[in-house]
């Protein structure tokens, strides 16, 4: 459960979204959901020991001194990414008694890029300051207009080409609500194009400039300090439920091309 409370995955809302600009998206991606399981379960299981490698660039976006990331932050959440996307997470142990029979290890690593798009040495981390305090609001949730941070004209950073690279973009994804800050999206992403579980005419027009993965500052990184100054589920702070660097993680499982395993759909706002 990489979120417990309101504030959360914001991958239904970009579903919404799709589903109002093409009608029957919704359904056409149950579709290819049952298609998909059916053609996995028709076939054995098979092995593959290949490992997957997978260059990030991670575009750091801040507004004040508040908002900047430690490097050490970034190199933490790729540890974590590694961990989980291969089945090395300390609490492994404890999965879920109907997930045993298909547990396993995703045979992927994903790095810091080592070289930018022209060749060049590259560190993978992109700090930009922004006039940008937020990135989000509440016209911008209702219309799906959730992708300012993926350009520098909008004050954001313009993605590495996503064909050879995996974007991450880390800003500020809270709400101002009548003066108080409220973080009203924790990450969002992208499903890829070539999924079998989503009908392919539906993805957006610009997807080379919107695919990636996007994660609140706050919830970056393992035992992100930000993380405390903001309140969440029942009292506390987030740092009591995300902590983990786990919002990264299952934003990633949306950009290789996993649904929510409860379904999709809802208002994550309404928490439903």
């Amino acid at each position: 459960q990489a979120q417990t409370h309101v504030p959360q995955c914001a991958y239904d809302i970009v579903q919404q979204h799709q589903e109002a600009k093409f009608p029957g998206y919704n359904a056409a991606a149950d579709a290819a959901m049952v298609n998909a399981k059916a053609s996995y379960y028709s076939k054995a299981a098979k092995t593959n020991d290949e490992l997957l490698r997978i260059p990030v660039v991670v575009h750091l976006i801040h507004n004040v001194p508040e908002q900047e990331i430690t490097d050490e932050l970034v190199y933490s959440q790729i540890e974590v990414l590694n961990e989980n996307f291969n089945r090395l997470n300390e609490n492994a142990s404890e999965t879920r008694e109907i997930f045993q029979p298909v547990v396993g290890t995703a045979n992927i690593e994903f790095y810091l890029a080592e070289t930018d798009p022209e060749g060049e040495p590259t560190t993978g981390i992109i700090r930009v300051e922004t006039p940008n305090y937020y990135f989000i609001d509440f016209l911008s949730l209702a219309s799906g207009g959730l992708d300012k941070i993926k350009s520098a004209a909008e004050g954001g950073s313009d993605p590495w080409d996503p064909e050879r690279y995996c974007n991450i973009w880390v800003g500020n994804f809270a709400l101002d609500l009548f003066g108080e800050e409220q973080v009203g999206v924790l990450g969002f992403a992208y499903a890829p194009v070539e999924s079998t579980l989503f009908p392919p005419e539906t993805f957006p027009d610009n997807i080379d400039e919107v695919d990636g993965v996007c994660i609140d500052y706050r919830v970056f990184g393992r035992n992100n300090p930000a993380a405390a100054t903001i309140p969440g589920p029942g009292g506390g702070t987030l740092a009591d439920t995300n902590s983990e660097g786990r919002t990264a993680v299952h934003e990633m499982g949306h950009y290789l091309g996993l649904r929510h395993i409860w379904g999709d759909g809802g208002n994550p706002l309404l928490g439903t």
